[in-house]
């Protein structure tokens, strides 16, 4: 049986004779400063995963939801994409990347699920992102156990669900939630599955126009009570 990772490594092996000459292609650059990759060095990766922000993932979402023939590749394809694009590109990520966002780097949990998942990893960071734009656009701060908060966190699992669908979102941002505990988890919990309840009614990102329509169903159901916040250290209701 095929494992994993030499499923990588043959599915590399077989991109770069498809890629290779891509002037955009994580090889081409590799090649241009001198460090050609033949395949995914997928021990490599693992090394480096502990150390990525994610940020860089969020930048190799980007590089590989911009390839056109991106609707295309299957889930092993984009896993090596990412893998690889995040090796050869490094030095150049950590010198772009924006400064750290509310939730930080990566704990143990993400960092394991990021070794094995690569192209998840990008959808569970980037969705962060979307949560915490979202989020100051609503309500003007990105803040703590208060309305905004379970909006965050909702929108967050809302907008994974509609990258990577509600069962593997959950995976992920469980084990976000692994190391908090109380009724803090309590609160993120609640709010998660409320997100991604939501979620699968808006189908995916594209047309990005279902990102903005359930963010508001997101918003107007915190707002009418849904959500969970934290008052006076009891967990009550978002309603406000």
């Amino acid at each position: 049986m095929m494992t994993k990772r030499n499923g990588i490594i043959v599915l590399f092996t077989a991109f770069t004779m498809v890629f290779g000459l891509a002037t955009n292609s994580p090889v081409s650059y590799a090649e241009e400063n001198g460090n050609s990759l033949n395949a995914v060095d997928e021990n490599r990766f693992s090394e480096l995963v502990e150390g990525f922000h994610e940020n860089d993932f969020i930048r190799a979402g980007e590089y590989v939801e911009a390839l056109p023939n991106f609707s295309e590749l299957s889930l092993e394809e984009l896993d090596v994409l990412v893998a690889n694009y995040m090796i050869s590109n490094l030095l150049r990520l950590r010198s772009t990347y924006l400064p750290p966002t509310a939730y930080g780097g990566l704990n143990a949990k993400e960092v394991a699920l990021a070794k094995n998942h690569p192209f998840e990893a990008t959808q569970f960071y980037g969705s962060s992102q979307v949560a915490i734009n979202y989020t100051k656009t609503k309500f003007g701060r990105n803040g703590f156990q208060d309305a905004s908060d379970a909006f965050r966190h909702a929108m967050w699992n809302g907008n994974l669900t509609q990258r990577i669908g509600a069962s593997r979102a959950k995976v992920w941002t469980d084990a976000h939630e692994a190391y908090s505990s109380g009724i803090d988890k309590q609160m993120d919990l609640h709010n998660n599955q409320l997100g991604r309840t939501i979620g699968k009614n808006y189908g995916s990102t594209n047309p990005g126009i279902n990102v903005k329509n359930m963010a508001d169903k997101i918003y107007s159901e915190i707002k009418a009570g849904k959500g969970k916040v934290i008052k006076n250290n009891k967990l009550v209701s978002s309603k406000f």
